[in-house]
């Protein structure tokens, strides 16, 4: 078993940070997760070390890791 840590915010995040977008692709498997936006959250990838199709891989794998973070953008209007 392979594992990867990744920690994706802060203890004080920004107030108006909706969520996190985490995509995680290793030897053809896609892996695909949205975490609700908190102080201090860290994300765990756990890979079996086989790659899509079922065949056991050794040595080095190179994981690709995107992370966005979607933001709410308030709508403020102007009292008259």
């Amino acid at each position: 078993m392979s594992t990867i840590v990744v920690r994706l915010t802060s203890q004080q995040p920004p107030i108006n940070l909706v969520s996190v977008h985490i995509r995680v692709v290793i030897e053809g498997i896609e892996s695909r997760q949205v975490l609700g936006a908190q102080p201090s959250l860290t994300y765990t990838f756990n890979w079996d070390r086989h790659n899509a199709f079922k065949q056991k891989v050794y040595g080095l794998a190179t994981a690709v890791g995107t992370f966005g973070v979607p933001y709410f953008r308030s709508q403020s209007t102007a009292q008259v």
